[in-house]
């Protein structure tokens, strides 16, 4: 199996991932120009598989969950610019099971 790490920066993001076999694999980031990270997210066989993270440009999380084979799963939680949680939700395999509390 063959892995391919690619860098690529532009004026306003920064992207650092992984292929294997012509697909995305393993950790995928991007970052803002100031350098923090915009986002985080793992994939397996081009699959998003693995926790998920994106970010507001101040560095405060905008949401955060996971994904099993592509589709979303377990708990979720989002999030206001100044880190205050303002929702969270359940999924099972790309379902939503409802609020959480």
């Amino acid at each position: 199996m063959k892995k391919i790490f690619i860098l690529i920066t532009t004026s306003l993001i920064c992207l650092a991932f992984f292929f294997s076999n012509c697909q995305r694999h393993g950790q995928w980031m991007a970052f803002y120009e100031n350098g923090i990270k915009w986002s985080e997210c793992f994939y397996d066989k081009g699959l998003k598989h693995g926790s998920t993270q994106v970010f507001y440009p101040n560095g405060n999380l905008t949401y955060s969950g996971w994904y099993k084979q592509d589709q979303k799963d377990s708990l979720w939680f989002w999030y206001d610019d100044k880190g205050k949680e303002v929702d969270r939700r359940a999924y099972r395999m790309g379902v939503e099971t409802g609020l959480v509390n």
